[in-house]
């Protein structure tokens, strides 16, 4: 007996899920992603026949990847003759995957992947798109659930698909590629083929020519299977989320070892992608591309996609909380080190100890040392001071006198790496930083933060430690309140 879905016409059911998922709003303006492979020359050609429904603009995109040569080519000539033939505008762009994966050490799917959604991006941008479309089907979210259950992905990996993230919708989720081929049979519409797409030594055309055909026979309903199972696993994981996110980022060992796994283990990552500057863990694609100029030029050749952390990164970290005493390091994807100590998990790029020298003259007011990780937070007023100490809870105050760092309006006061040898008086004796730091336990990667808070005659304070006695205030002088607060 024939379902009601199946007995709807394949531009009723899309026009169905469109609405449904809220995919499309009327007056949109909608860039296709256009490869000129099956699938999408049949979302454009099943777009187009709803445009005037669904009141709605399109515009198509094609990326030459510049990899397999006068195949990549007749490719883009198809695209640009058959959006010429439709009406529909097209923008292209050539690019040398090749190349640029060799600059980047990136593998050549990765980087194809990366270059072709920035295109998009660009392309949607210089259109004003308001969404981008992409002819992501079934068949396709079966493979990316094999794919991330076999490589050992929890549940983030599980989640497969989803119709949408942010601006991208995948419209055609519901149909199988067999449905679509039918369709463009019907409508007498040709396509190309990608002759890469047969080459089973990739691990994704492997699944697909080898395991899917399996998966179906044993049941031919696989399809709808793997999605109602992503939906429950998705809901679940969203809230388990939730409540990850509202733990706080500096919360101590002794807390954190009293987390159940499955918070514990978002946490991490949690923490890993904001350090990273990652997207949120609910996106379907689990892959965070990392800020160079927040972290720093020795995390990555260039700009790279981290993937999250996976259950061999997460387990060793969770152990130590769990049974270890003292301080750990952990390495892990992006070439970032988390830090386990009894004050909780910090991050830092591997090989980096901020030691390199700098010199920043400050200012009143917030001085944001955006490279470092840090923020100085200069005033002469008490109540503004408690209020900075409110909103960044585990700042350091240092209060200072007035007229020991002050000219008029114009400070004298700078900012400075440490340096071997620094030493400075306070409590009566000559007291070295660096041997100081060490006997306060502060463990390495944090001590090679710390910095020198320095006037025109050398150190007056150091975070950690005490002023300098020289700029202690004495009754009489007029303060100045120096806050010390880490933003990383």
């Amino acid at each position: 007996m024939k379902t009601k879905e199946s007995r709807l016409t394949l531009h009723e059911r899309l026009f169905d899920f469109i609405t449904r998922e809220e995919l499309i709003l009327p007056k949109e303006k909608i860039l296709v992603a256009l490869s000129g492979g099956a699938d999408s020359v049949a979302l454009l050609s099943m777009l187009q026949k709803l445009s005037g429904r669904l009141d709605i603009e399109l515009i198509a995109a094609h990326l030459n990847h510049g990899i397999r040569g006068d195949e990549a080519d007749r490719d883009e000539r198809f695209c640009i003759n058959m959006c010429k033939e439709n009406g529909t505008a097209i923008e292209t762009r050539r690019v040398s995957v090749p190349a640029e994966a060799e600059k980047t050490g990136e593998g050549l799917e990765e980087c194809a992947r990366r270059l072709r959604y920035d295109f998009l991006r660009e392309c949607a941008e210089k259109h004003r798109c308001t969404k981008i479309a992409t002819a992501h089907h079934a068949d396709d979210n079966v493979e990316t659930v094999l794919l991330h259950l076999i490589r050992g992905s929890g549940p983030s990996g599980l989640v497969g698909i989803s119709p949408k993230r942010d601006n991208i919708i995948r419209p055609l989720l519901p149909f199988r590629k067999n449905e679509l081929l039918s369709y463009l049979e019907e409508q007498n519409l040709s396509f190309v083929f990608d002759s890469t797409n047969s080459d089973v030594k990739m691990t994704r055309n492997k699944i697909r020519h080898e395991l899917l055909d399996t998966v179906y026979e044993i049941n031919p309903r696989a399809d709808a299977v793997f999605s109602n199972m992503s939906k429950l696993i998705d809901e679940d994981n969203k809230y388990l989320i939730s409540i990850a996110k509202n733990i706080d980022k500096k919360t101590p060992l002794c807390e954190l070892k009293k987390l159940p796994f499955p918070i514990l283990s978002r946490f991490l990552q949690i923490q890993y992608a904001e350090y990273a500057n990652a997207p949120p863990l609910n996106n379907t694609h689990k892959e965070a591309e990392c800020n160079q100029q927040d972290i720093g030029e020795k995390s990555l050749k260039a700009k790279k996609r981290l993937p999250q952390l996976s259950y061999v990164h997460i387990s060793p970290i969770t152990d130590f909380i769990k049974t270890g005493i003292g301080n750990a390091d952990f390495s892990l994807p992006g070439m970032i080190t988390a830090h386990v100590s009894a004050d909780g998990i910090d991050f830092s790029v591997t090989g980096d100890d901020y030691t390199e020298g700098y010199m920043i003259p400050l200012k009143t007011g917030e001085n944001n040392i955006s490279q470092y990780r840090y923020k100085i937070l200069i005033t002469n007023d008490k109540n503004v001071a408690e209020e900075w100490q409110n909103i960044y809870k585990l700042s350091i105050p240092a209060s200072v006198s007035f007229g020991k760092i002050l000219d008029g309006e114009k400070t004298t006061l700078f900012v400075r790496s440490r340096c071997a040898g620094d030493s400075y008086i306070y409590g009566g004796h000559t007291r070295s930083v660096r041997r100081r730091l060490i006997d306060l336990r502060i463990p390495t990667y944090k001590r090679n933060r710390i910095p020198c808070i320095c006037d025109q005659h050398g150190i007056i304070w150091v975070p950690n430690l005490r002023v300098a006695d020289r700029a202690v205030p004495k009754p009489g002088d007029t303060v100045t309140y120096i806050l010390y607060a880490e933003t990383n």
